[in-house]
């Protein structure tokens, strides 16, 4: 269900291929802004908990796309290293 939910809120807030108006824009860029402000680091150390312990099953796929689309707008340094 947690993975359900933030991939909602990737295609309800972050997906580019959505048209939305420029008010929508500017309160989903606030959203967005915010998750990286409060939670961002929790929710990278939860996928990390997941794909190790949901090895692989259908969570660790969802987790991976979740991953996928995040990664996008959130700091790189939080899912790779040197």
């Amino acid at each position: 269900m947690y993975l359900r939910i933030l991939k909602a809120i990737d295609e309800e807030v972050v997906d580019r291929d959505v048209i939305r108006s420029q008010q929508e824009a500017e309160r989903n860029t606030k959203i967005k802004d915010h998750i990286r402000d409060t939670c961002i680091t929790e929710l990278v150390d939860s996928w990390f908990q997941i794909l190790k312990t949901y090895e692989n099953s259908v969570s660790t796929c969802l987790c991976l796309d979740i991953i996928g689309a995040y990664i996008e707008w959130i700091d790189i340094g939080l899912i790779a290293n040197d």
